[in-house]
Order: structure tokens, then sequence, then C-alpha cells
């Protein structure tokens, strides 16, 4: 049987995650701000841990269910939705955000199998062009500070979009 105060514990969870996530991003905006050749590392290593920690909360909240309705993760979201009715749901073009960067050896994995010329780059700071004569797929974590997008395997995560989003989320459970 299950506690009456379990959605405490998710939203507690939601909270923690969005405290963790705020703070990379100002470890992320703070490197952009002091741009260096020694921090490129760190400022692709910050995306990549902020895009980790808000792909929790968008897990817990709309979980990629498959096994039919008795499934607990859809019971949870619909239990936190009727909890926190203003809770927003993250944008179909960002969706994808719950698995890229956790299962991100999959990803590598997928590059391998697929990748039709193998070209490879990883870990660039710059407008996404600045490389010319590669497919999108071939490119890694790639950020360009400018529009704060990070672009990943041809996906395209826009990185005030996600920090919005979870500020919303943050209002919501507040409410």
């Amino acid at each position: 049987m299950l506690k009456e105060n379990f959605i405490e514990v998710y939203t507690r969870e939601i909270l923690r995650l969005i405290t963790i996530s705020n703070g990379y991003y100002e470890k992320i905006r703070n490197s952009i701000s002091t741009p260096s050749v020694e921090n490129v590392e760190t400022l692709i290593s910050d995306l990549h841990i902020f895009l980790i920690f808000v792909s929790h909360i968008v897990k817990i909240i709309q979980p990629n269910v498959k096994s039919g309705d008795n499934d607990f993760r859809l019971y949870r979201a619909k239990s936190l939705k009727r909890a926190h009715p203003t809770l927003p749901e993250i944008a179909p073009s960002h969706i994808q955000i719950r698995n890229d960067f956790e299962h991100f050896d999959e990803r590598l994995d997928s590059w391998v199998i697929h990748s039709e010329r193998h070209n490879f780059a990883d870990s660039n700071i710059g407008p996404i062009n600045m490389i010319g004569g590669i497919d999108t797929k071939d490119i890694l974590r790639h950020f360009d500070p400018q529009s704060m997008k990070l672009y990943f395997t041809g996906q395209e995560y826009d990185i005030d979009y996600l920090k919005k989003y979870i500020n919303k989320v943050g209002v919501a459970i507040n409410a």
C-alpha cells in the first residue's frame, strides 16, 4: 500500500534537482563570461551535468511509459499533476533529453553503427557552423554560448529554455 505522502517525496526531489540544476546553470554562465582554453572541458562537463539533472526532473514529471495505464510511472505523473495542476510539460523538441545524456554510451554506440563517414567532433564551443563539412549527427557536444544552444548528435538543446522550464516547474510546485 502506498503512503499518502509519496508525492511529497517526489516534490522534494524535484526541488532538490532544480537547485542543483540552477547551480550548474550559473557555473555555465560564469564560464561563458570568462572564456579560456582551460575551461572548455569544465564548461562542457557542466553542461552535461546540467542536462542530466534536468533530465531527471523530466523523467519524474513526464516518464516514458510503454507498458500501459497500470505502470506506476504513469500513476506517479498523474498524481503529481493532480497535486500541482500548473506543472508544465517540456516541449516535444526537448523530450529526448530524458535519455540522451544519461545514456551517453548508447548514443556513442548508435554513432559507431549509423554514422556514414565516421567523422567526429566533440567538446567544441562557438557557432555550430564553425566546423564545415561534417554531418550534424557526427557532432557530439558542441555549445554555442551566443545562442545558449548545445548540439548533440543532430539534436539541439536550448539551455535557456531548459532553465526557464525548470523555473516554471519550481513555481508550479511552490504555488
